[in-house]
């Protein structure tokens, strides 16, 4: 056989091993499973959105970060079932957050600014200890909805929300996981955070 044959009949059937190629990997990935496939819905639409929120997670991150937090949240998840934790707002008795500014950027003349399941911003009140608190009452937490903490500062009519780095706004806080057999009577759950940093977000 020719030389230029064999190249030719290669040329040709390229196409072909391409496509057999490429349906072989997609029915391979979808028995696999997929991180996208895996991923929680968030905010409106929740229930269409974990692709894009897996394959944002995985720009940013990269593949194997993103599969070891996702490996680290199960693992916490599990762990936190078979201790009888749960999240403190399930309770049914509120939450009252604890947060501390590390970055010095809230003070007396401008106070730290909480919000959760995309309520208004509520002014926090500084405690002796130097943190910021609020008490956020049960009858104001959505049953069945994810609580997620966000914190901001208003300066000079701009809203500085919480960053994870530079432009980056950082990710809403869960509420804290509690065991309700080591709790008192009607004790409102604690959540502390540590704030690191605030500004415009890009």
């Amino acid at each position: 056989m020719r030389k230029q044959t064999v190249l030719l009949t290669a040329w040709l059937a390229a196409p072909i091993v391409l496509i057999v190629g490429l349906t072989v990997w997609v029915i391979v990935s979808m028995r696999a499973g997929s991180p996208m496939g895996m991923a929680p819905g968030v905010g409106a639409g929740a229930q269409d959105t974990g692709g894009a929120n897996a394959i944002g997670e995985i720009m940013a991150k990269g593949f194997g970060d993103y599969l070891d937090d996702q490996m680290r949240e199960a693992q916490e998840g599990e762990a936190a079932e078979a201790e009888g934790r749960v999240a403190a707002h399930t309770l049914g008795r509120g939450l009252r957050v604890v947060a501390f500014d590390a970055s010095g950027t809230a003070h007396g003349g401008r106070p730290l600014r909480v919000s959760w399941q995309g309520s208004e911003w509520v002014e926090m009140f500084q405690t002796q200890e130097g943190g910021w608190s609020a008490a956020i009452g049960a009858e104001r937490i959505e049953v069945g909805e994810p609580l997620l903490l966000s914190f901001s500062v208003l300066e000079d009519g701009q809203t500085l929300v919480e960053l994870a780095g530079e432009g980056v706004a950082a990710e809403p806080h869960a509420a804290p996981l509690v065991d309700p057999a080591g709790m008192g009577a009607g004790e409102v759950p604690l959540g502390r955070y540590e704030l690191w940093g605030f500004g415009l977000a890009e």
